[in-house]
C-alpha cells in the first residue's frame, strides 16, 4: 500500500492517490510493482534501480537530474541474519520515492513526520533526516552490543559457561557487517553533499555532510567493537590451550605416579632363574611400604609445586 506525504510548511499525510493540484513537492513510499506503474519516470530508472537491489549495498548513483540509490541496512535483532532489508529511492527537484516492500521506510518517514526535526521541508532534506534517523540510536546499539561482548568475556574468565567458537565468531562477523554499512552510508552521504548535479541547495549539502561525519565516528565505534572480538577470539584461543595444557599435566602426573610400580613389576617379572631378593619373606611387604612412601612423597611435591 503507497504512502504519501505532501511537502508544504511541514510534512502532511495525504492519501496515496491524492492528485496534487499546486505543484508541492512530494514523498512516497511504494512498493515494486506500484513503482514500475509510474509514468513520469524514464525507463532507464527502473532498470538501474534493479541491479542496484541485487547487489545489496548501500550505493548512490548521481544523474543529470536526479538521483538513485539503495539501502541494505543490516539486521540489528539478529546476529547471524546476512538479510539485509532493502529499500531503493529516487529523488529528483520535487519528488522523493522510496520502493519497499517491507515497511521501514514507511517507519522511518511516520517517525520523521511525528518528531518534527526536518525544520526545512524540501525533498533533498527529508533524505538527509532519512539517512540520520537510520543512524539515530546505533551508537546506543553498539554500546550495548559491546556490553554483551564484555558479559562473553567475563564467563570465558571465570569459565562458568560454555563458550563456543560460533558465538565469538558471530560476534566479528556482524562488527564487520556494521564496519561497511556505515562506510557505505558515509560515502553515499559525502557523494550527495558534494551536489555535482546541482539538485540540492546549499543548506541540505551541509545536511549531508553532517550525516557522512555521523556514519564515519560511528565506522570508528564498530571497528573498535570488532578489535575487540578478535582479542575475545585469543582469549579463548588462550583458554583452550591452558585446558589442554591442564590435561596434559594430568595424564603425566598420573604417568609419573605408576613409574615406580610399573618398574618393580617388570623387574620382578622378569624370567630369569634367580633374582637378588625373591627368596626374602619380607619382599613383598617391603615393595608396598617402599610404594606407599614413594607414592605419599610424590603427591606431596607436586601439590607444593601446585600441579594438583
Amino acid at each position: 500500500m503507497a504512502v504519501r506525504y505532501k511537502l508544504t510548511d511541514h510534512m502532511v499525510p495525504v492519501p496515496a492517490d491524492y492528485a496534487d493540484q499546486d505543484g508541492a513537492s512530494a514523498v512516497l513510499v511504494l512498493n515494486r510493482e506500484e513503482f514500475d506503474a509510474l509514468t513520469f519516470l524514464a525507463p532507464t530508472v527502473q532498470d538501474e534501480l534493479d541491479v542496484l537491489e541485487e547487489a545489496e549495498i548501500n550505493y548512490v548513483e548521481i544523474m543529470s537530474d536526479y538521483l538513485i540509490g539503495s539501502f541494505a541496512i543490516p539486521d540489528r535483532s539478529n546476529l547471524t541474519s546476512v538479510s539485509p532489508d532493502l529499500i531503493s529511492f529516487y529523488l529528483d527537484c520535487s519528488h522523493l520515492i522510496f520502493i519497499d516492500d517491507g515497511t521501514l521506510a514507511a517507519t522511518v518517514l511516520n517517525n520523521l513526520e511525528k518528531t518534527g526535526i526536518l525544520h526545512k521541508v524540501t525533498v533533498g532534506h527529508c533524505l538527509a533526516m532519512f539517512f540520520r534517523l537510520l543512524l539515530q540510536d546505533d551508537l546506543i546499539f553498539l554500546g550495548d552490543l559491546e556490553d554483551s561482548m564484555e558479559q562473553l568475556e567475563e564467563a570465558l574468565l571465570e569459565r562458568d559457561q560454555e563458550i563456543t567458537t560460533r558465538q565469538i565468531v558471530d560476534y566479528r562477523r556482524f562488527c564487520m557487517r556494521m564496519s561497511a554499512y556505515y562506510q557505505q552510508i558515509a560515502t553515499m552521504a559525502q557523494l550527495i553533499a558534494d551536489n555535482e548535479n546541482q539538485l540540492i541547495d546549499e543548506e541540505d549539502m551541509h545536511a549531508f555532510e553532517r550525516v557522512s561525519r555521523q556514519a564515519d565516528r560511528l565506522v570508528s565505534r564498530a571497528e573498535t567493537i570488532e578489535s575487540y572480538s578478535t582479542q575475545l577470539r585469543e582469549l579463548y584461543q588462550t583458554q583452550i590451550d591452558l585446558k589442554q595444557n591442564s590435561i596434559m599435566q594430568l595424564f603425566t602426573i598420573v604417568t609419573v605416579l605408576f613409574v615406580p610400580m610399573t618398574l618393580v613389576t617388570g623387574w620382578f617379572g622378569m624370567n630369569l632363574a634367580y633374582l637378588p631378593g625373591l627368596d626374602w619373606p619380607f619382599m613383598v611387604p617391603f615393595l608396598l611400604i617402599m610404594a606407599a612412601v614413594l607414592l605419599v612423597f610424590l603427591l606431596s611435591f607436586f601439590h607444593h609445586k601446585r600441579w594438583i
